[in-house]
């Protein structure tokens, strides 16, 4: 798959410069939970948070267009069954087990499937 831009030409390269922004990403939500006032609804501080980093992503990165969240993904399973099975049948048949250990080793891939599905 061809990425376009000033991210590279590669996956493998989208991929490293998403784990660059959710560094970026994790630092500035612990920055802004200092900011935000604690009297919003339930629901509320997410939308505060996303829009914030949002706003900093774009001032920092003009280049970028599109923003999405892992919070859910609608849609994301249904795609992975169809186009990646084995990977989507080792979340689907996940229990207690698997979220205490064996996720660790499907990381890598099922992020490389995330990127893949939003681009």
């Amino acid at each position: 798959m061809q990425l376009g831009g000033q991210f590279g030409s590669t996956v493998d390269h989208a991929l490293e410069v998403f784990l660059q922004l959710l560094d970026f990403v994790t630092e500035l939500r612990d920055l802004l939970l200092g900011f935000i006032p604690l009297q919003l609804g339930p629901g509320q501080l997410g939308n505060v948070l996303i829009k914030r980093v949002a706003q900093e992503l774009k001032q920092e990165f003009p280049e970028l267009k599109r923003f999405v969240t892992l919070s859910p993904v609608p849609g994301l399973m249904r795609w992975l069954r169809k186009n990646m099975p084995d990977l989507a049948a080792a979340f689907d048949s996940a229990d207690t087990g698997f979220w205490n250990g064996d996720a660790a080793q499907h990381e890598a891939a099922f992020l490389a499937a995330a990127i893949r599905y939003f681009i």
